[in-house]
């Protein structure tokens, strides 16, 4: 249902240095005095379950498997004023490659949120 030439099943090749700068910037995040609030209205999605597989499992096709629903949250909450947070049910680590009612229900969230941002101005969701 994707185009696999912009998204390769296997993913892309994972280096050293782009882990080390998601550790960095996920430590910026953690970090108060290093982080710069957002100051427009701001969309957070992530799965409703986290999942910690040592092996694989049908369930990573339907929860969070890198971070947890709890950190992303969390995190959610600091990134500024007008934070709408929506859990997405049977997501997984990448929303869009979720199975098909998670993907609708994600399109369907992002389509609206930015068509009535107003709405959301003033929201206290975290």
């Amino acid at each position: 249902e994707w185009d696999i030439r912009l998204k390769p099943i296997d993913g892309f090749p994972v280096s050293a240095g782009w882990v080390t700068t998601i550790i960095e910037h996920i430590k910026q995040l953690n970090d108060e005095q290093q982080f710069t609030k957002i100051v427009v209205p701001t969309l957070v999605l992530c799965s409703q379950q986290s999942f910690a597989p040592k092996f694989w499992h049908d369930d990573i096709r339907r929860m969070e498997v890198f971070f947890t629903v709890e950190g992303i949250v969390g995190v959610a909450g600091k990134l500024g004023e007008f934070v709408k947070t929506q859990l997405i049910r049977d997501g997984c680590h990448d929303l869009f490659l979720s199975r098909k009612e998670a993907r609708d229900e994600v399109f369907e969230l992002i389509f609206h949120y930015f068509l009535n941002e107003e709405e959301y101005e003033n929201t206290e969701d975290r």
